[in-house]
């Protein structure tokens, strides 16, 4: 009898969750190894409530580093780069903000003045003067289009990401 009690016992303490648990994140840890290394080994800093880490880029003199090599950029780099910032832009920019490019890029240029009377928002808003506002200042922050003092027109960067939207400019 005492026998079945231990083995009993035994079975619970090795079917408890803190077992489950570490025995599954041992497979995991095992299974990722390789997936583990290099995702650690991409990280630069983490930092976790009040723990912090950081690395230092590791080169060689037979390897090139890839920090030192960010000041040259391939053609292709750039075209990848300016793809995520486009898409980027998809998800940051509102629909009038879109509408609001191309109906600059339409005119070429837009005395500033005229932008925020001229454009015609889809939706009735509360403040439609500080929406527009906004939204003049947010595509000249982020380089779409530039204001000279009198006007405002389309940056070449404005007119790709017109281009990456399926607009002919």
């Amino acid at each position: 009898m005492e026998e079945n009690t231990l083995v009993i016992e035994v079975l619970k303490l090795l079917l408890s969750w803190p077992v489950v648990a570490g025995v599954l994140g041992f497979m995991v840890l095992c299974t990722f190894k390789s997936d583990i290394r290099q995702f650690v080994g991409r990280l630069g800093w983490l930092k976790l409530g009040q723990f912090e880490a950081s690395q230092q880029a590791i080169t060689s003199p037979n390897r090139v580093n890839p920090v030192d090599n960010s000041s040259v950029k391939t053609e292709s780099d750039r075209s990848n780069s300016e793809y995520w910032e486009f898409m980027y832009f998809n998800l940051f920019l509102v629909p009038n903000s879109k509408r609001f490019l191309l109906w600059v890029a339409q005119r070429k240029s837009v005395p500033e003045a005229s932008c925020i009377a001229e454009f015609d928002l889809m939706l009735p808003l509360p403040f439609p003067e500080l929406e527009k506002k906004n939204i003049l200042m947010t595509l000249l922050a982020v380089g779409l289009l530039r204001a000279d003092g009198s006007s405002v027109e389309v940056t070449d960067k404005g007119n790709n990401y017109l281009r990456f939207l399926g607009f002919r400019t």
